[in-house]
């Protein structure tokens, strides 16, 4: 492992009250030394200098020059008591471009490199402060936009997935001491090492658990993954009202001009717990100039990629030809049909809609009056969960993709091992799938990875974490 002094800012660049300089490493108390003057003296004692884990109000001076840099609060954790188990000092300064970049200069300049993405993260997971899983729940934390994807990443560093992915692979090296055992006295046949209900048993304590797990992904990483969703229709049906109206803000320009959305536009909001990426597309139709026609292409690419689609249309007329070909073009798909313009309708006026259309959600809105939109979302919140229970509220481990992978084949394994013990195949093939499957298992945890494998995990954080 790199035992180099590493330093970053670890806050956004930009104004605000607080920017902060981190800095872990054999060599972390030496950079305080030189670069902070401390107010009052009586802060330092003999045993660490700085006293640790206090925030010492000082100044960050240029050593070369004796310029004054920054007014600072600097904190100092000795090792092992510190995030990374490394000495680290974290020098508080005011948050802003220029000063920080001065300090982080000065840091490098005393002998700290920069540190990569993630590295003070990945220091934690080396020291064995953290394991792997936990470590995911670093970056998912920071990047949680709901509740929901909150209560997951949490379940993460709380050490949850650790624990089960662990009495998993604890029963399955038991399996495999017994098959291990059984093959050294395979010739004691007075000895049933492995008994006939051991099959019966890896179900119920590895292939249930593991089954529930990537049932739980599927059924709920859209909290933390999010969707796409395109809401699309001809002109003039009142998409970019509909836009406007669930982001709470007027993002997109409305007219009664045909055409005048000819881009594609996305806002992020959260529906029902759901991270969601509103598209905002370019009305369908035959004609059009030819910019418009660039927004038409890619408004049909979006349709490709979406991950659920709004198909507006206006309940006050009847479905047109262009109504007719957006709807032939998505029917496949995962869509909700959309009446908007319900507020032009009279009294119990029917709207009818085409038979091949039925058995499509359809949801009554009006995006100028702003009523319906609680049907709307709960509509949106059915079609991505297909549930409406409290799923993640009530059990919010989650794998997350790397994880369910790993899930995969350790279950794949697993039931080969199964298979093998039931079919009374050669002990030693049975013990390769029981190897394999605690191997896959491993990879969550960290205990069985490779070095590539943990590169990629800690590159998803950014510098300073």
């Amino acid at each position: 492992m790199d035992r180099s002094t590493i330093a970053a800012i670890a806050t956004p660049l930009g104004f605000g009250g607080v920017g902060i300089v981190k800095v872990s490493g054999p060599h972390a108390r030496a950079v305080a030394d030189t670069l902070f003057k401390p107010e009052k003296t009586r802060l330092f004692d003999t045993t660490y200098h700085l006293k640790p884990h206090h925030l010492c109000h000082g100044w960050i001076v240029d050593p070369t020059s004796n310029d004054i840099v920054d007014e600072v609060l600097l904190a100092f954790m000795p090792a092992p008591h510190s995030y990374t188990c490394e000495d680290i000092v974290e020098i508080q300064a005011h948050s802003g471009i220029a000063v920080l970049s001065r300090i982080l200069s000065l840091v490098l300049k005393i002998g700290a490199r920069l540190a990569e993405p993630g590295e003070f993260t990945k220091r934690a997971y080396l020291n064995g402060r953290i394991n792997l899983s936990q470590a995911e729940g670093v970056i998912d934390t920071i990047e949680s936009k709901s509740h929901q994807a909150l209560q997951m990443a949490m379940a993460q560093i709380s050490g949850a997935m650790h624990q089960q992915v662990q009495t998993i692979r604890q029963t399955l090296t038991d399996s495999l001491v017994r098959i291990e055992t059984a093959i050294d006295f395979i010739e004691d046949p007075d000895d049933q090492i492995i008994d006939d209900a051991l099959p019966q048993r890896l179900r119920e304590t590895a292939i249930t658990p593991l089954k529930d797990l990537v049932n739980q992904y599927q059924r709920a990483h859209l909290f933390r993954d999010g969707i796409k969703m395109a809401v699309v229709g001809k002109p003039n049906v009142g998409k970019s009202s509909l836009l406007n109206w669930l982001i709470k803000k007027d993002r997109a320009i409305v007219t009664e001009i045909p055409g005048t959305t000819r881009d594609l536009i996305e806002e992020s909001v959260t529906i029902k717990g759901i991270p969601i990426v509103i598209v905002d597309t370019a009305g369908l139709r035959d004609d059009g100039d030819s910019i418009e026609k660039i927004g038409i292409q890619k408004t049909w690419d979006c349709i490709e990629s979406a991950d659920l689609i709004l198909f507006m249309i206006d309940a006050s007329t009847i479905p047109d030809e262009n109504d007719h070909r957006i709807f032939n073009h998505i029917k496949d798909k995962n869509a909700l049909i959309i009446k908007n313009k319900m507020d032009l309708l009279r009294a119990r006026e029917d709207s009818p809609l085409p038979h091949e259309w039925k058995g499509r959600p359809v949801i009554e809105v009006s995006a100028l009056k702003q009523t319906g939109i609680e049907g709307l979302e709960q509509s949106i919140g059915r079609s991505v969960l297909l549930s409406e229970n409290g799923i993640v509220a009530e059990n919010p481990l989650v794998p997350t993709i790397r994880q369910k992978l790993a899930i995969d084949k350790a279950k794949s394994a697993t039931r080969r091992l199964i298979d093998g013990l039931e079919q009374h195949i050669p002990l030693e093939m049975t013990a390769i799938d029981a190897r394999e499957a605690i191997d896959a298992l491993g990879e969550i945890t960290g205990e069985t990875i490779q070095d590539s494998i943990i590169d990629q995990v800690f590159r998803r954080f950014c510098i300073g974490k």
